[in-house]
């Protein structure tokens, strides 16, 4: 219907706008590997996008410019709910993050951890009381089908400059982590418990998966002001098990 109705003054203006963003959003939708049961949360989820009431006014915005295709609107009309709409979901966006990881690294029983400093570029010290929020970490596991789920298999903690650890927030399988090839056809029937994927790739005549969880800060170490992050490798797991860590991200931080 919108894009055979004749359109006059503004509504043309709407609809050189809205409808190349119907099209986007329905290719985000339908398109591999987003194909999720709940896909406009993970479309939004994709882009960065968290619930918020900015993000909401944005979107009842939009969706007022389809009514404002069928009304007799003037183009500074449409331009205006265009422009408010797109400012109310600029706003919904999260602060942006600091990325700790520069390449992929894995957890494994001979290399069981992960260190890196909190100084950002300017040499300030972020720490759960300075603005960090929270921590973003994608990964997968390797060798998990024998562990049940909720094992922990790692810990990310704040260090001080002492190298001493703060109370650390657990990595769970199934929870935050989960089997990277548990849609391998041989695993697939074992009913493995994994988190819903962040990425999906083929890997031969399957769909690999890698798995993001936003994870609280830790606390900081009572003995001194935190200088670094650390995830652990938990002990005791099995001696094949990898952990592969494939982005760390400060959420919040300065």
């Amino acid at each position: 219907v919108l894009l055979t109705r004749p359109l006059r003054g503004g509504q043309n203006a709407v609809a050189r706008a809205w409808i190349p963003l119907l099209g986007v959003f329905a290719a985000v939708l339908a398109a591999y590997p987003w194909l999720r049961a709940e896909p406009l949360i993970e479309a939004l989820a994709v882009i960065g996008l968290v619930p918020s009431w900015p993000m909401a006014l944005g979107a009842v915005g939009l969706a007022s410019l389809i009514v404002l295709l069928f009304a007799r609107v003037g183009r500074r009309a449409a331009v205006l709910v265009f422009g408010l709409s797109g400012l109310a979901i600029a706003l919904g966006f999260p602060p942006a993050g600091r990325t700790l990881l520069s390449a992929e690294t894995a957890l494994t029983a001979a290399a069981p951890r992960f260190d890196a400093p909190l100084a950002g570029k300017s040499g300030h010290q972020e720490s759960a009381g300075h603005g960090v929020r929270g921590i973003a970490l994608d990964s997968h596991l390797e060798n998990s089908a024998g562990l049940p789920p909720g094992t922990v298999v790692a810990t990310v903690h704040l260090v001080d400059a002492a190298g001493r650890t703060g109370p650390g927030v657990p990595l769970r399988l199934g929870t935050e982590t989960g089997e990277w090839a548990v849609e391998r056809p041989d695993l697939l029937p074992l009913g493995l418990s994994a988190p819903a994927p962040w990425l999906s790739w083929v890997a031969g005549d399957f769909f690999g998966q890698r798995y993001r969880a936003l994870l609280p800060a830790p606390s900081a170490p009572v003995s001194g002001a935190p200088v670094g992050i650390r995830i652990e490798r938990a002990p005791g797991l099995p001696a094949d098990l990898g952990i592969a860590l494939h982005q760390v991200e400060i959420r919040g931080g300065a």
